[in-house]
């Protein structure tokens, strides 16, 4: 299970990568809409909880190319049963222009929690004023 879908977000990747140019991009993902972005191209948060080891990814990258886009890739938990999630680890990475910046990441696991990954995507332009920000997260999971 997880190598397929290792496979699937590498081919995904490969995809964009050969796709140079999106229009409109949709991120889906639990409780939120289909969206439609000014300055955010693409971004796609990945998770996957195999005995007691976390596979987490995202990507991102922006419509133009006089920007930055910053990803960080937030793995967060909660106690099963309750509502709030809370950060245990976070990456951050950044990539000039419409280039796309990647992050992924195993981490190993505490049971008794439910897990999520979360990626927040901010473009920011030359000045260093913030165009758009983002936050989508995967589906939970339980590691019991």
């Amino acid at each position: 299970m997880k190598t397929r879908k290792f496979i699937v977000v590498v081919f995904s990747l490969m995809v964009f990568l050969i796709t140079t140019h999106i229009s409109v991009v949709q991120a889906v993902a639990p409780g939120k809409a289909d969206l439609q972005y000014k300055a955010i191209s693409m971004v796609t948060v990945s998770f996957d909880l195999e005995n007691g080891t976390a596979s987490l990814s995202a990507l991102a990258s922006s419509k133009r190319t006089d920007t930055e886009t910053e990803l960080c890739l937030k793995l967060q938990r909660r106690k099963t049963g309750t509502d709030t999630w809370i950060t245990i680890s976070k990456w951050s990475n950044s990539s000039s222009g419409d280039k796309t910046v990647y992050i992924s990441k195993p981490k190993k696991v505490s049971s008794g929690y439910d897990y999520r990954a979360t990626a927040v995507v901010t473009i920011v332009n030359e000045d260093g004023d913030v165009i758009e920000t983002t936050s989508v997260s995967s589906a939970s999971e339980t590691y019991e």
